[in-house]
């Protein structure tokens, strides 16, 4: 009996990850300079500034929330470092967070900078900022109770890609 639960729930386990892994499409955004993969059809809003264009691309899948925004500055970035952590800085105090951990990654020879942080209502945060050219990234993945699931973060994440 206690072979046929482990069994069954093995077989769960693995039907649940390879329905996830499915459903997970790449989208193209040729504006923004990036292509990125979503589990669910993506929506997009572009607002022109006189400084800037911001490209905010959302997609929810249950109780996950996946976002992009690319701000185009229109002029290289020469900041790089003092734009990530003000990033960093405003992004956690406007949602009111906690960084429970933070670590840099590499998309090719750019650096950025990656967060796990709670709010004081029990949701969790996966957050990337990157720059790159004259784009500014934050790349973000929001659930309600738990962070989300890690194989599905890293699709996301590790999905980004920039075009130039």
């Amino acid at each position: 009996m206690n072979k046929t639960i482990f069994i069954t729930c093995i077989l769960l386990f693995a039907f649940s990850c390879t329905f996830s892994q499915s459903n997970w499409k790449k989208y193209k955004f040729k504006k923004a300079h990036f292509s990125i993969n979503f589990p669910t059809k993506p929506k997009q809003n572009v607002k022109k500034g006189k400084k800037k264009t911001l490209y905010k691309i959302k997609a929810k899948d249950g109780i996950y929330h996946y976002s992009v925004t690319a701000s185009d500055l229109r002029k290289r970035i020469d900041q790089i470092s003092s734009l990530k952590k003000t990033s960093v800085d405003t992004f956690v105090k406007g949602v009111k967070g906690t960084i429970d951990e933070q670590k840099t990654f590499k998309i090719g020879k750019h650096e950025g900078i990656e967060l796990k942080v709670s709010t004081p209502k029990g949701g969790k945060i996966n957050y990337r900022v990157i720059c790159i050219g004259n784009f500014h990234y934050q790349i973000i993945v929001v659930t309600a109770q738990e962070y989300a699931n890690a194989e599905d973060v890293a699709t996301f994440f590790n999905s980004f890609k920039y075009r130039e």
